[in-house]
Formats: C-alpha cells, sequence, structure tokens
C-alpha cells in the first residue's frame, strides 16, 4: 500500500510537472507563431511533445528507484488536461525481440534472428531478403515510417499481405543490454484544439536522452 502511494504521488508530481512547463511555453509559443507561419495548435504540439520527453526523462531519471512502482501506475496510461490542452502518457518496460533488420543477409539470418513463427508469415523470404538487403545497402531502416514505407514495398511486388501480422516483430534499433540496464517506452497522444497528434519514445532509465524518438501528426 505504501509503495503504491509513492507510485501515485509520483505520478501527480509528474502530471504537475508538465502542466507547469506547458504553461511557462504558452507564452513561448506565442512569441514564436508571432515569428512564424506555423498554425498555433501545431506549434503548441511540438513544444508539449519537447515538453513530454524532458519531463519524462528527468522524472524517471530522479525516481529511478520507484520505477516500478510508476510503471504499475503509469502502464494502463495517464490522463490529464491543462487549459485546451489533452493529454495521455503510458510508460512500461521495454523489451527488444532479435528480429533485427539491419542483421538479416540471409534466409538464415531470417530464421535465426526472427524464429519460425515470423518466418512462416513471410510468404516469400527469397524477395523480402533482396529488397531489404538493398535498403540496408542504400538507405538502412532508422524509424517506424521507414520500416512501414520497406513493408510496403514489398507487399505491393509480391502481393503478401499476410506480412502485416508479424510487423510489431521487426526491429531496426540495436539495444544493448545486460542486467544492470533498462529501457523503458513512453507512449503519448496530445490534443489541441481538434489537432492530434501520436508520439513514442524509448529510453535507457537513468540517462536523460532518448534511444529512439517518433512524433506523428494525425
Amino acid at each position: 500500500m505504501k509503495q503504491k502511494g509513492i507510485a501515485l504521488l509520483i505520478t501527480l508530481f509528474f502530471i504537475s510537472s508538465i502542466s507547469l512547463i506547458i504553461l511557462k511555453n504558452l507564452s513561448d509559443s506565442e512569441q514564436f507563431i508571432d515569428q512564424s507561419s506555423l498554425n498555433s495548435s501545431l506549434t503548441q504540439l511540438k513544444l508539449t511533445k519537447n515538453n513530454i520527453e524532458e519531463e519524462v526523462l528527468g522524472l524517471t531519471s530522479k525516481y529511478n528507484d520507484n520505477i516500478d512502482e510508476l510503471i504499475e501506475v503509469a502502464s494502463i496510461g495517464i490522463p490529464f488536461e491543462y487549459g485546451d490542452i489533452n493529454i495521455s502518457i503510458m510508460l512500461d518496460n521495454y523489451f527488444q525481440n532479435g528480429c533485427l533488420l539491419s542483421k538479416i543477409n540471409t534466409q538464415e539470418d531470417l530464421l535465426n534472428l526472427c524464429g519460425e513463427t515470423i518466418v512462416e508469415n513471410i510468404s516469400y523470404s527469397y524477395d523480402f531478403i533482396e529488397l531489404l538487403k538493398k535498403y540496408n545497402i542504400n538507405n538502412p531502416i532508422k524509424n517506424k515510417k521507414q520500416l512501414e514505407f520497406f513493408l510496403d514495398e514489398y507487399i505491393n511486388e509480391t502481393k503478401d499481405d499476410k506480412i502485416v501480422l508479424v510487423k510489431d516483430s521487426f526491429n531496426y534499433e540495436k539495444f544493448d543490454y545486460n542486467e544492470s540496464v533498462s529501457y523503458i517506452q513512453c507512449i503519448y497522444n496530445i490534443n489541441h484544439q481538434g489537432l492530434d497528434a501520436n508520439g513514442e519514445f524509448i529510453f535507457k532509465l537513468g540517462e536523460e536522452k532518448t534511444k529512439y524518438s517518433q512524433f506523428i501528426l494525425e
């Protein structure tokens, strides 16, 4: 019970910290808008995205010892609103599987790194690997959008849409794991005056920088 109380307190402080920094940046965004043609909602979404990353990284680092309790609360999502900004944030542990696309050059690599279940859902593994090798040489996949573009190209070439069943099993970023290293995933949604954005970032617990980050306007 005490641990849950600590987690709730940290969560409330977390919400309060983001709310305060959003308030500060409301005036900053107004000044920025005067010097820019960007839509005010778009500007505020981008500022809020930066605020969320900064606060999540700082607070999880500060409360490293209570991270399990915090994740227990935050893994189901923390919704809150401040003014006309609505935010939902979810934190969870992140565990990477071995299906790293940059390491796949042969069918043997595909089987060893990804496993039989994934291979069974790639009807044309030769074509998949040949296309992937071109990407790995010319334009390595570094984010989710590039991964989706690659899969779309594979599907267009082969008409094999069964691969979408395992698309979430592919990785494009190598994370180094050991007993003392933990990674956290933060998924969030921001709504400001009817404009929506979704974001995701992954970071090593205790470090105040992201390992991977993505921000998409709906």
